[in-house]
């Protein structure tokens, strides 16, 4: 299942995720680093640094849930910029494959400590590879 918003309502939807039954969440987090300061020329301006900031700490939050948190390289990439959709991919392929260990081993991790728990398996398989 694939959860989708576009990032405007939740950037990094953890919970819902592990609301909809997720065992195990694997977040995305494609958030932009706040920029440096700089004074503003408008109350407008304002309002967009605070909304960023806002935006930017929430995100934090929220995705501190997951059990990973992936955040690939894509700070070139604008929003908005459908022409580099590739680029994007490889930079979250990259992401993932610099971080299989880590989430093989606390995948597995978690499994057995539902196992050991008897918590009840869910018909969906998990398959790990070697």
């Amino acid at each position: 299942m694939s959860l989708i918003d576009g990032g405007w309502l939740d950037a990094v939807p953890v919970e819902p995720a592990i609301a909809l039954g997720a065992d195990f969440v694997i977040a995305v987090d494609v958030s932009r680093e706040i920029s440096e300061f700089e004074e503003p020329r408008s109350g407008l301006e304002i309002v967009f640094r605070s909304d960023s900031i806002t935006r930017y700490a929430l995100s934090d939050e929220r995705a501190r849930r997951a059990d990973i948190i992936l955040a690939p390289s894509i700070r070139n990439i604008h929003w908005a910029d459908f022409s580099q959709s590739q680029q994007a991919i490889d930079s979250g392929r990259q992401e993932t494959l610099l971080h299989l260990d880590a989430i093989r081993r606390k995948l597995r991790r978690k499994l057995w400590r539902q196992r050991l728990s008897g918590r009840r398996q869910r018909r969906s398989r998990v398959t790990l590879g070697t």
